[in-house]
């Protein structure tokens, strides 16, 4: 009887001990989710537990912090495509790289100007995208010095084309400077 006792008295007090450090993470959760904001999204919604209230409070506490992230993947999708309309549209080549001179972003106008071979993905190494030694001496000599730096290529040996390359550093936020490449076609203005 003595083992029973004890044993229930162990059960319960785990069971609250339990329930403490969960509600504990509970406030926490709804502290955040106030601090982030409350809006209605599409993310698939959690079923609360039926028994226990903190559960349930818990799980509409996460839903409201899965809504929010939703709403913000959302606008990050929206951002993208109105940056891929602008960079498409453009007769302007638009090519950046980062510290390391992997891709960041680039336009099908850079992509027909420097004749970048293979699909263009960021994070793609340069040298794996542009053949061209004057191009990739001109991103390092930019991304070094940290000025701007401006060349002229001539492309073709039948029709000839003569592009303008302008490189400049770029930095995002404390990150290490990059490189932003414009490449534009002269050969109308010759």
């Amino acid at each position: 009887l003595l083992l029973i006792a004890l044993g229930a008295y162990w059960i319960v007090r785990l069971r609250f001990t339990l329930l403490e450090r969960f509600e504990d993470h509970l406030v926490q959760l709804e502290d955040w989710s106030r601090e982030v904001g409350e809006t209605p999204g599409q993310v698939p919604r959690l079923r609360p537990a039926a028994d226990f209230d903190c559960i349930e409070q818990s799980v509409n506490e996460f839903n409201k912090a899965l809504s929010l992230v939703d709403r913000h993947l959302q606008k990050l999708q929206s951002e993208q495509d109105r940056t891929a309309v602008v960079l498409g549209g453009t007769f302007v080549g638009i090519f950046a790289v980062d510290h390391q001179f992997k891709l960041l972003l680039t336009n099908s106008a850079a992509q027909d100007f420097l004749e970048i071979s293979g699909k263009p993905l960021p994070g793609r190494p340069l040298v794996e995208l542009i053949r061209q030694p004057k191009i990739i001496s001109l991103v390092q000599e930019v991304r070094d010095t940290l000025r701007m730096q401006e060349i002229e290529l001539e492309k073709g040996s039948i029709t000839k084309q003569i592009l303008r390359l302008r490189a400049s550093p770029r930095t995002v936020r404390g990150a290490e400077p990059g490189v932003l490449l414009l490449v534009s076609d002269e050969t109308k203005l010759r």
